[in-house]
């Protein structure tokens, strides 16, 4: 962050909590009663996720939104497969195999946990039921799951992001205005 301004609570607070909530996760997922063949794929899908989130995080520090943005996306996918290994669901390592046998898309494993494993998380982070979150999530950030215009001007219209030691601050161009092609004659 800046120097000219205080650090905000909510960076402080994620930073606190990251690496305690990972710490969970790995010790849930070393404990997970799958069947060998399934046993590792939620730990390396946790792996991913880490590996992916912090690649993100430098990204986007360094002006790389684009690659930012897609590297997230297939972060939520990783979370899915981290998810079905530490449910308590009699039908979990069923989907996970059929996962694991690319039998079911990423797509349909959230839909599996949307109607088997999310109603019974309470609510989301403003207060919608669990699975409206995390769809309008996974919704929000589609248009990046694949190399497509929408991600390209995110390389295109963010300009000048911030330095290690400058506050935080972006140029963001608006639409392009329209142009208009001459026809060439031959």
């Amino acid at each position: 962050m800046g120097h000219d301004r205080p650090t905000p609570a909510w960076f402080s607070l994620t930073e606190e909590a990251t690496p305690a909530t990972m710490a969970r996760f790995s010790e849930s997922l070393r404990a997970v009663s799958l069947p060998l063949q399934l046993r590792f794929l939620p730990m390396q899908a946790h792996w991913f996720v880490l590996d992916s989130l912090l690649l993100a995080n430098r990204a986007n520090r360094e002006g790389m939104h684009a690659n930012a943005l897609a590297l997230t996306r297939q972060s939520l996918e990783a979370i899915s497969v981290v998810e079905l290994g530490i449910v308590s669901h009699d039908t979990a390592s069923e989907v996970l195999g059929r996962w694991e046998r690319d039998e079911i898309t990423a797509g349909e494993v959230r839909k599996w946990l949307s109607a088997n494993v999310w109603p019974s998380y309470g609510s989301g982070l403003w207060s919608e039921p669990w699975s409206e979150f995390m769809t309008h999530l996974a919704r929000a950030i589609q248009p990046y799951a694949h190399y497509t215009t929408k991600l390209a001007q995110w390389q295109l219209r963010i300009h000048g992001a911030k330095t290690a030691d400058e506050p935080l601050s972006a140029i963001v161009n608006g639409s392009p205005a329209p142009t208009t092609r001459k026809k060439q004659h031959a």
